[in-house]
């Protein structure tokens, strides 16, 4: 990123480009990481289920 902004800053490019473009890659950041949560926990929850047959609502005693 460091590097990113230093070719902007060199190449000409305005700062609110640069705001944007770091406004852009947060948003994209987030909703990634939000997936890949989302993905790590339906992955959990189906190997649970097969491995020891336990249901959702099971599960859910236990975290809540």
């Amino acid at each position: 990123m460091l590097i990113g902004l230093i070719f902007a800053f060199f190449s000409g490019l305005s700062t609110v480009a640069l705001i944007f473009g770091a406004i852009g890659r947060i948003l994209i950041a987030k909703v990634v990481s939000t997936v890949a949560s989302v993905a790590i926990a339906v992955a959990y929850v189906e190997l649970r289920q097969v491995r020891e047959g336990t249901s959702v609502d099971e599960l859910a005693e236990i975290f809540s």
